[in-house]
């Protein structure tokens, strides 16, 4: 069956119409968002403008993409091509650029990372070690050489609740150092274990039901001159407290508590100190039963010197309720820079069952009872905080 000459003419035209639709390029529309000024004519472009770039498309119906243009153009979505592609060069709103032959590097930018949850704990702490020397030669004004160090170690960690309904607050205070003089023994100069605990749960906006926990010691051997026989050792003596009362916090750094039923004991393991401390010929533990109050401060005076003090009472209901034991410690840091520092400590100390002997010679001549006692420690050393 023939065809017609315009049959054969259609034909040719149809298939010389269908390769030409096959070589053309379509326009892809792709939406971009730049957050800077752009030079130029398009100085006066804002980030909510369309910028509109021909390329070459693989595909019959153009659609439209988010590019982000913040300097580089980076590729932030899926393109609908043949292929992935990686946009590496700097465009501006006045190019056009070809998007067919560039090679498949595509990468997608990822997503910022969700800062954690802020903390219910506030946790940190300090350590120093100071150091002295002393060193003569044929010095003819005199003198005694001598070499001392002192050390101390302070943790805290502290939780409160998101409501701010329940605390707990932690301190370990630390301190040792020791000293030489001449010829003689070296004896230690700070001896120092301070652990305390205290939980509490709101009863108002500024009262807590509060229960409270301490414990302190000391690590080495005492003597009161390096002659003189021992005075103290490691758990002779210790001191344990248990209390249940009320906890008023006027601020972050100003707290009072107070507790009407509280417990102290007093440990003595070494038998030739139990009459030191109160404790009983033959026995290792004093019980004691009171009243207990505690004064707690802290606070920056200036950039670089911080404060903290504690004052403490304890009154025996059994015996003698009308003296009190005492302990008030005062430390006052001075940060030179971020290791170097000067630090004061004062601490007093007043209990009713501790006895101060007096010796001479390295012999005990008497028994003077229950003193007013008093530690002084001042360091300029190395000292880092965290």
């Amino acid at each position: 069956m023939s065809m017609s000459k315009s049959t054969v003419l259609i034909l040719v035209l149809f298939l010389i119409c269908n390769f030409l639709y096959s070589q053309r390029n379509d326009t892809k529309v792709l939406r971009f968002t730049y957050e800077e000024s752009l030079a130029g004519d398009d100085k006066d472009k804002t980030a909510n403008d369309t910028i509109t770039v021909a390329v070459d498309s693989v595909a019959n119906n153009p659609q439209v993409d988010s590019l982000s243009l913040d300097g580089q153009v980076t590729v932030t979505d899926s393109l609908s091509v043949t292929e992935n592609v990686s946009a590496d060069t700097s465009l501006i709103a006045a190019d056009t650029t070809s998007l067919a032959s560039i090679e498949a590097k595509s990468e997608q930018i990822p997503e910022p990372e969700e800062e954690p949850a802020p903390s219910n704990w506030e946790k940190g702490g300090q350590t120093a070690l100071n150091f002295s020397q002393i060193s003569l030669s044929n010095w003819a004004a005199g003198g005694t050489e001598s070499f001392s160090f002192n050390s101390y170690l302070n943790l805290f960690a502290r939780y409160k609740s998101p409501d701010g309904g329940v605390t707990w607050e932690n301190t370990l205070d630390m301190g040792f150092g020791k000293i030489r003089q001449s010829d003689k023994p070296t004896v230690k100069s700070d001896d120092k274990i301070d652990f305390s605990t205290k939980y509490g749960r709101r009863a108002s906006e500024k009262w807590f039901y509060s229960s409270l926990f301490n414990f302190r010691t000391q690590m080495a051997p005492g003597f009161k001159k390096p002659e003189d026989p021992k005075i103290s050792d490691f758990l002779a003596p210790a001191f344990i407290s248990l209390s249940l009362g009320m906890d008023h916090k006027f601020d972050e750094n100003l707290n009072f508590y107070l507790s009407p039923l509280a417990g102290k004991i007093t440990l003595v393991y070494d038998e030739e100190l139990t009459s030191n401390y109160g404790v009983e010929e033959g026995e290792n533990v004093k019980y004691e039963f009171g009243g207990f109050i505690r004064l707690q401060f802290r606070a920056t005076l200036m950039e670089n010197i911080t404060v903290t003090s504690r004052f403490e009472l304890f009154s025996n209901y059994v015996d003698k309720p009308q003296n009190f034991d005492v302990n008030s410690d005062t430390r006052i840091n001075m940060q030179v820079n971020q290791y170097i520092s000067a630090n004061l400590l004062i601490q007093m100390m007043y209990d009713e069952n501790t006895r101060v002997n007096v010796f001479e010679n390295g012999v005990q001549v008497g028994t003077t009872g229950p003193r007013v006692q008093i530690k002084q420690v001042f360091g300029l050393g190395f000292s880092y905080r965290f």
